[in-house]
């Protein structure tokens, strides 16, 4: 008798321990992506036929539920740090109640976007991931929960436009949105590149009007979106430090943006200007009467501005 119960303990036992390693037993045709960005890893996830279900947080971690097409068993994937951790079978029960999610709204939804009335970031493909919703400009995304260079996704409510921009203050490149967009690689602001964000929502919804913004641009010409002035940038395309001019600097070495640097430039409307190679408006310059995004080939060329003439109409 005390063999038999034994032996029925040890079978117990090994059905319990059984039942521990199968919910924590690796992925194996998954282990490479451990380190991948969370983007990056969703996106190899659905082409090797991983349904997503849902996700939620605990803690400083972040954890994705999949279906696996061939076996319908549960994957769970633990993200830290914007990267993939782990990815083990989960029970099955993890898996149930797809598309539910924690925190208010704000830690994923399988739906094609949120849809809440505003621009909602999403730090992960196919609008998953942490998440938030603006219905106001953003001139800096570091302040925010969200946090900067880190949308690749995004989704807008009814009536709404955005625009998502690489640098601070509305500055640099960016892409106008007026509908979902499940994957901002290939965009013209690019994913995890959004620094700050301009929201624009109308039309009785009482998220504000273009009555707003001056101008004839309903994104007018405040908060940084274009200064009033010559904006010289040190790197290509409006990146980089950058500053604004509304009078002549014969030297260029006494400011911020410095000589020798400049590679791009942002001219606003009824404004131009001349960037000279040498001191006090000597030698080579180039014309400026529009933005231009990349100063080499120019007569100036680039990383060569030593003065600068400015010329604004109002």
């Amino acid at each position: 008798m005390r063999s038999l119960r034994f032996t029925l303990g040890m079978v117990i036992a090994g059905l319990a321990l059984t039942g521990v390693a199968s919910a924590q037993e690796p992925v194996r045709n998954l282990q490479d992506l451990i380190g991948a960005r969370g983007s990056d890893g969703e996106y190899q996830m659905k082409q090797r036929g991983y349904n997503y279900v849902r996700t939620e947080k605990s803690g400083g971690s972040a954890y994705s539920y999949w279906r696996e097409s061939r076996s319908s068993r549960c994957v769970t994937v633990r993200t830290a740090d914007g990267r993939y951790r782990s990815i083990v079978y989960a029970p099955d029960f993890d898996c149930q109640g797809g598309g539910s999610h924690s925190g208010g709204g704000n830690w994923g939804d399988s739906g094609g976007g949120s849809h809440e009335r505003g621009v909602t970031l999403h730090r992960d493909l196919n609008f998953t991931g942490l998440s938030e919703t603006y219905t106001n400009d953003v001139p800096d995304m570091r302040k925010t929960r969200f946090g900067d260079d880190h949308a690749t996704s995004v989704s807008i409510g009814r009536g709404c436009t955005a625009r998502l921009y690489r640098d601070l203050d509305f500055r640099g490149s960016y892409t106008e949105v007026t509908s979902d967009i499940g994957d901002l690689r290939g965009s013209k602001v690019g994913d995890d590149s959004v620094t700050s964000l301009q929201v624009r929502c109308g039309g009785g919804g009482g998220w504000g009007s273009s009555d707003n913004w001056g101008g004839g641009d309903e994104w007018g010409d405040r908060a940084g979106s274009k200064p009033h002035g010559v904006t010289l940038h040190r790197d290509l395309n409006y990146t980089g430090v950058s500053e604004t001019f509304t009078s002549d600097v014969p030297d260029l070495r006494k400011t911020r943006v410095g000589d020798d640097h400049t590679t791009s430039v942002s001219v606003s409307r009824h404004c131009r200007a001349r960037l000279y190679q040498n001191l006090n408006f000597e030698g080579a310059y180039t014309e400026v009467t529009s933005d231009i995004g990349d100063l080499r080939g120019s007569r100036v060329g680039n990383d060569s501005a030593t003065s600068l003439r400015v010329r604004c109409d109002r």
